[in-house]
């Protein structure tokens, strides 16, 4: 069995590589252990250990990501589809026009919102192409991924094999999949709720596309992930209503409305927290908000749920005032 090369441990392949002998060792670990030196860059970066020269050797090296991999190791691409739609590049915008680009960017953004792995040509097809003919869309598809290679300027990011289509993970990181991956924790940890939470805040920036088009591909993947991320709200303020911290429930409760201001069930949780506080002039001004919203826009009243906790409020405050 082949042994992995010794590393002078007293030297640090951080350290600028200022002698031979500085070149030799880094060239020995990076080369050697490329995983665990992997793991060892990505906690130095997130550290804020040297970051520009972590950052470096990651490229110089073309060390893999490993899976705990986030935004801030240096990806060859970085796509950007919770809220605003952005491609970087070496970490700098990638330049396109809209108007001529738009078709091709949308290709990506449908792969994206397939899974990103292994989708199916056919189902590119019919969402991208919808009146084209078998082979004409199949053909359409075929110069769609040629053209996004060319624009994303790596001939080997996205890859078809056996009619399917792939973005290799090695070239890319996509928020929406860091999204999933918290989303998934979520459900499984008992872990500190608002730590959990602030992570998912962090890559939920917005709706999936939500500046772009509203076909219904994308009009799919947004509700899953909006019910996803609303799901993931309420399982941190239960946490702490269950502990009956209900200052702490209501600001999560406050976040989630933030972001998604027609969940009435938010508006609701975040009437029952201030009720439980004795504020309830602050559950009658959350309800106010919360029909006038959801009667602008919806045309509709809330629900008798949450028609209740105001009525229950307001009784106790005409109590009190008599």
């Amino acid at each position: 069995m082949r042994q992995p090369p010794k590393v002078d441990c007293h030297i640090s392949p951080f350290v600028p590589l200022e002698s031979e002998r500085h070149h030799e060792v880094a060239s020995q670990a990076f080369s050697g252990l490329p995983s665990a030196i992997g793991e060892l860059c990505m906690d130095a970066v997130r550290a804020g250990i040297a970051v520009e020269s972590v950052r470096s050797l990651i490229r110089h090296y073309q060390l893999p990501a490993p899976a705990t991999a986030g935004g801030e190791w240096p990806w060859p691409l970085k796509v950007y589809v919770m809220g605003s739609f952005r491609v970087l590049k070496g970490d700098a915008p990638l330049r396109f026009s809209r108007r001529i680009q738009k078709r091709t960017l949308e290709l990506l953004q449908a792969v994206i919102a397939f899974g990103g792995t292994e989708v199916s040509a056919v189902a590119l097809t019919a969402a991208l192409w919808p009146d084209s003919d078998g082979d004409g869309g199949y053909h359409a598809l075929e110069c769609g991924l040629y053209r996004l290679r060319q624009l994303l300027g790596e001939p080997n990011a996205v890859i078809m094999a056996g009619r399917k289509v792939s973005l290799d993970r090695n070239y890319f990181w996509v928020d929406m999949w860091d999204l999933e991956r918290e989303l998934r924790k979520s459900d499984r940890s008992n872990s500190d709720a608002a730590s959990r939470l602030a992570k998912i805040r962090r890559l939920y920036t917005g709706h999936f596309l939500e500046h772009e088009s509203d076909k219904p591909w994308t009009l799919k993947t947004r509700q899953s992930l909006r019910d996803k991320f609303l799901r993931s709200i309420r399982e941190a303020a239960r946490v702490y209503e269950s502990q009956r911290l209900w200052q702490e429930a209501a600001k999560i409760y406050q976040c989630g409305i933030e972001l998604d201001d027609m969940a009435e069930d938010l508006y609701r949780g975040l009437m029952i927290c201030h009720r439980e506080l004795g504020e309830h002039t602050e559950v009658l001004q959350i309800y106010r908000r919360c029909r006038e919203l959801l009667m602008r826009v919806l045309g509709v009243p809330p629900n008798p749920k949450t028609q209740a906790i105001y009525n229950s409020a307001r009784q106790t405050l005409v109590v009190a005032t008599r």
